[in-house]
């Protein structure tokens, strides 16, 4: 949630914790990543006298372009040898418990991909929900 003159726009669950830029046309909200591209678009009305109030505002540029890469997504292999993404089950393998994978969540498929960036598996997407958990759960990363 981003708060703006005392009204609550909603930027995004997986934007929690990050920096973002807030662009605002007459009854629209641009939300924008700090690598420059579009993240969501919303309704957003706020009063002209709140507009003006609201500190470090200054004028738009050019609207940002959606971006078309697909999702990647951070997953943990269970025990068992599988992951989950979007409420879908993905069955890894077992040769892979224990470690992380990445999957590139794209419009009919899920592409499991290992740490060399081989890919272990290409999986048709049973749904469309939105990515909610970008990071693989319980895993550190070492530097």
């Amino acid at each position: 949630m981003v708060s703006l003159g005392d009204t609550a726009l909603r930027a995004g669950i997986p934007l929690a914790g990050q920096r973002v830029t807030i662009r605002l046309d007459r009854d629209l909200a641009h939300v924008v990543l700090a690598n420059g591209t579009l993240w969501r678009t919303t309704a957003f009305t706020l009063t002209p006298t709140k507009r003006a109030r609201l500190q470090g505002a200054r004028p738009a540029g050019q609207i940002p372009e959606v971006s078309n890469r697909p999702v990647r997504v951070e997953r943990k292999v269970s025990s068992r040898g599988g992951i989950q993404v979007t409420n879908q089950r993905v069955q890894v393998g077992l040769r892979h418990a224990g470690t992380i994978v990445s999957v590139e969540v794209q419009d009919t498929t899920l592409v499991v991909r290992d740490d060399n960036g081989t890919t272990i598996k290409d999986v048709p997407r049973q749904n469309h929900q939105e990515v909610r958990r970008h990071k693989a759960y319980g895993h550190r990363s070492i530097n």
